[in-house]
């Protein structure tokens, strides 16, 4: 069937903001806030695909991830805000510090046989790379080293996103708990992948464990009456 939404590019839009709140208190009402915003306010716009909110193992720092058809649902989405909005700006007014504002495209990765499940734990990786372009070297790197990843149990699968400026590259693979994050950390051939992406990085890689806190799907699309599907 025929949907009444236009037509969604192929590559996406995806943001990440990743919020550093001074205590757990603060950062599970922050959690309560952009859960309670998200599905109210973003997940019925056009173009809206998804959301995560995280939340680091510690308990003190929140991520949320969405994921867009394209920027300019996003930029209208968010334009229409109002303004006391926690989504518009999310460390106004409380003790929380905004560690990173994020837009990028994403690049599929790979995929586990755990595919499909839903996780129990998810990393955001943020590398600062060393020179324009790198990001497409870091995503070669990753598949050229990743044939193992596709075989650990419990692995579900990575999703890269580039950044606007090419210095920026986000990274996001989920597991279905925690035993299956160790088997995969502790594999013997994860340390030459990570090697070789380090010679590309400007600095450490800001890695954070997260369970996920709640994940928001669009809405079932309208359609029209007896339109055939395309």
């Amino acid at each position: 069937m025929t949907s009444v939404h236009p037509p969604e590019a192929e590559t996406g839009h995806a943001t990440f903001d990743v919020l550093r709140a001074e205590a757990p208190a603060t950062a599970e009402a922050l959690v309560t806030e952009l859960i309670g915003e998200t599905a109210e306010r973003l997940r019925p716009a056009c173009g809206f695909r998804s959301a995560r909110i995280l939340l680091s193992r510690d308990g003190t720092t929140v991520v949320h991830h969405v994921e867009w058809a394209a920027e300019q649902h996003r930029e209208a989405a968010i334009g229409g805000l109002p303004e006391h909005s926690v989504l518009g700006a999310p460390a106004r007014g409380r003790a929380v510090e905004t560690a990173l504002a994020f837009g990028g495209t994403p690049a599929a990765g790979p995929q586990g046989p755990a595919a499909g499940r839903a996780p129990g734990v998810v990393a955001v990786a943020v590398r600062r790379l060393a020179f324009p372009g790198a990001a497409r070297a870091v995503l070669g790197l990753l598949e050229e080293t990743g044939a193992w990843k596709r075989h650990v149990p419990g692995f579900i699968g990575a999703t890269s996103y580039l950044g606007r400026d090419g210095l920026t590259f986000v990274n996001c693979p989920a597991w279905v708990d925690e035993n299956a994050y160790h088997t995969y950390v502790k594999h013997p051939k994860i340390a030459d992948g990570l090697e070789r992406v380090a010679r590309l990085e400007a600095e450490k890689p800001q890695l954070l464990l997260c369970t996920v806190a709640a994940h928001i799907a669009a809405p079932a699309r309208a359609v029209v009456p007896g339109d055939s599907e395309r």
